[in-house]
């Protein structure tokens, strides 16, 4: 029995040198070998974060990366940086990869503005899924962004929108089957309706008030009416979808 005891000890004895063994050589053969030393990091992104030297080294520093500082490529798990790179308000996701022996490469998914908070001059957008940025810190818009009008001051960049969820997703179907209609200001500060102005065509003018449901049906109908006001020269601009099916005018 007391053999057995000593045999057991002697294993993990062995067991627990071989793990020490591993670690510092993983350490002095890869973490501290002046061979891997960190010297690059490629960004690949379609925004704002690869647009020139200065944002790459802007997002080096976010992620906490410092080519050319005596870290090797296994200075941090890749897993670590990914998520240091996705609390980036601006960035959806974000894929590491090393590349031997000096480089660390970076994928960015970046988010896309979908509309301006409160104000033009706010310096605040939001994406589809309802994420608040900071717009000088995330890719250009794509044209001009209609004004998300949201009744709080109090926004800051990272912060989700969890009660805009539908306004953006009315704005997002407009932006991808209505092209024809151009969203200039959505009030947002009731959830019971949607309150916004719109510009038919280049135009005219409309105010609309709709129930926020069948988002595509009632587009469709809102379209249709506009296209025969126009045709009809109807001088009537606030349209009221509200109470019934179909567009009175007023």
């Amino acid at each position: 029995m007391r053999r057995a005891l000593w045999l057991l000890a002697g294993v993990l004895v062995l067991c627990g040198a071989v793990w020490l063994l591993l670690r510092e050589g993983r350490t002095w053969l890869f973490e501290r070998n002046s061979r891997f030393a960190l010297r690059q990091v490629e960004v690949e992104s379609t925004g704002y974060w690869a647009k020139n030297v200065e944002t790459r080294r802007q997002l080096c520093s976010l992620a906490g990366l410092q080519p050319g500082g005596g870290v090797t490529v296994f200075g941090d798990r890749l897993q670590d940086i990914r998520e240091r790179l996705e609390l980036i308000p601006s960035v959806e996701a974000a894929m590491v990869e090393r590349v031997l022996p000096d480089k660390l490469k970076i994928r960015l998914e970046e988010r896309i503005p979908r509309a301006s908070l409160n104000t033009y001059s706010s310096g605040l957008v939001i994406d589809s899924y309802g994420v608040v940025m900071d717009n000088r810190f995330c890719q250009s818009a794509r044209g001009d962004l209609p004004v998300l009008m949201t009744g709080r001051n109090d926004w800051r960049p990272g912060m989700v929108g969890e009660e805009l969820k539908s306004a953006l997703e009315l704005l997002l179907v407009i932006q991808r089957q209505f092209p024809d209609i151009r969203v200039l200001v959505l009030n947002a500060a009731d959830a019971e309706l949607m309150n916004f102005k719109i510009n038919f065509r280049g135009l005219r003018v409309y105010q609309v008030w709709m129930k926020p449901e069948k988002y595509v049906l009632n587009l469709q109908i809102l379209q249709s009416a506009c296209e025969q006001a126009i045709a009809t020269n109807d001088p009537h601009t606030i349209a009221n979808m509200l109470y019934n099916v179909g567009v009175t005018w007023q």
